[in-house]
């Protein structure tokens, strides 16, 4: 990417995406006071995440998917007071994501997928009052599952499959009443299925496979419609014959 692109001080959107460009974000980008969008997806453009973009205090969309990033999300994102919706996913960012990244506010849509993020997923993550969707799969993250996610009441989508959380799935995501898929797959997710999710009535999504879930499987509300694939390779499921698991005895856990 040129350098000389942060000459063009009156730029409103800059959408270089799915190109051939290489190199690294310049750091003159800083100086587009003005920018709102800033879209770079699928370029081969490599090295760390400027902080220099934290100047852009109208930034609404930054779009830098799909290309070789590294290095860690920087801390000062939090300083975007406009941002709407970020996506990173499909690089190679590391590290833990910084607890105050979780401060903003008012993002709709947030995709840090397909990296190599690492640590727990911090309480904070309550604070995203706004968030719409919420994809943080295939990661390396690990720890439990925040409860207060269950705060999250306009999430329509959430994405934590393909990492290494543990414990169980919180009852606080019968409160998630906007839901509408969640992929919770291949974790080390134990204890039961809480049976207060069949109030989520706009759940069209589950997937809750590999990961080491015991107990009675659910069949009201949404889960009358969800198939077995929703549950294989788990630890000791049983339920309803569609699910095609064992049956249920008398003794066994029903609900959170």
């Amino acid at each position: 990417m040129p350098t000389g692109i942060g000459n063009l001080t009156n730029l409103i959107g800059l959408d270089l995406s799915v190109n051939h460009l290489t190199g690294s974000i310049p750091t003159t980008l800083g100086r587009l006071q003005k920018l709102q969008l800033l879209d770079i997806v699928g370029n081969r453009i490599r090295g760390s995440i400027p902080n220099s973009l934290c100047y852009l205090k109208n930034m609404a969309g930054l779009l830098l998917s799909s290309n070789k990033l590294s290095g860690s999300i920087p801390r000062c994102f939090e300083d975007l007071p406009m941002l709407q919706a970020l996506y990173l996913d499909s690089s190679a960012l590391a590290y833990n994501i910084p607890p105050a990244f979780w401060s903003l506010k008012g993002l709709l849509y947030l995709n840090l997928s397909s990296n190599f993020l690492t640590g727990n997923l911090a309480p904070e993550v309550g604070n995203m009052k706004s968030i719409i969707q919420l994809d943080l799969s295939k990661n390396l993250l690990s720890g439990y599952i925040p409860r207060k996610m269950g705060e999250l009441q306009t999430l329509a989508m959430l994405s934590l499959s393909h990492n290494r959380l543990q414990g169980p799935i919180p009852v606080e995501f019968a409160h998630l009443v906007s839901l509408e898929f969640l992929d919770l797959s291949q974790n080390n997710l134990s204890g039961i299925i809480p049976k207060s999710l069949e109030a989520l009535i706009y759940l069209r999504f589950l997937n809750v496979s590999l990961n080491k879930l015991r107990g009675e499987i659910p069949n009201g509300g949404p889960f009358s419609n969800f198939t077995d694939e929703s549950f294989i390779f788990n630890e000791a499921l049983c339920g309803a014959p569609h699910f095609q698991v064992i049956a249920c005895h008398k003794n066994t856990p029903r609900r959170a």
